[in-house]
């Protein structure tokens, strides 16, 4: 039954979802992990596994195990993978970044498109933004090619 309900969820989410940076599995101990539509996720069911595959690997996850699945604006505190080596890493008061090519621009911008920062990777490709002095908000970090939305 939570095949089924699953299924019908994802084909009709699935028009108005594509608009979405993404969709969450969510599961019974409360770890939140996104897959963004650009890595091209494929949903597949393999007995009692709901099988996610991407550009970067594929992830099972038991159906008991599975509590929701979700598609939106939800910051996750797991990883979003951004590209085979760059990663994005949500924390509590911000966000790390790690596998940019050294001295990257990473800018953030506020929902009215004022940039509120810009800053560089390291020479090892990571940097750490910290949000813990901005204001209540959505916020979008951009590096390279790849934009994600915060929610503080």
């Amino acid at each position: 039954m939570k095949k089924f309900i699953l299924s019908l969820t994802l084909v009709f989410a699935s028009l108005a979802a594509w608009a979405e940076a993404g969709f969450y599995v969510e599961d019974s101990q409360g770890v939140l992990v996104g897959y963004v539509f650009m890595d091209q996720p494929v949903w597949t069911f393999e007995g009692d596994n709901l099988v996610i595959s991407t550009v970067g690997g594929t992830v099972q996850y038991p159906m008991s195990d599975v509590a929701k699945v979700f598609f939106g604006d939800v910051t996750p505190t797991g990883l979003l993978e951004l590209d085979v080596d760059e990663m994005i890493r949500v924390i509590p008061d911000g966000v790390e970044l790690t596998g940019f090519a050294a001295n990257t621009v990473v800018t953030i911008h506020n929902l009215q498109g004022q940039q509120l920062g810009a800053y560089r990777t390291s020479q090892s490709g990571s940097l750490t933004i910290s949000l813990a002095d901005r204001e209540q908000g959505i916020y979008l970090i951009h590096a390279n090619k790849s934009t994600i939305k915060i929610k503080k």
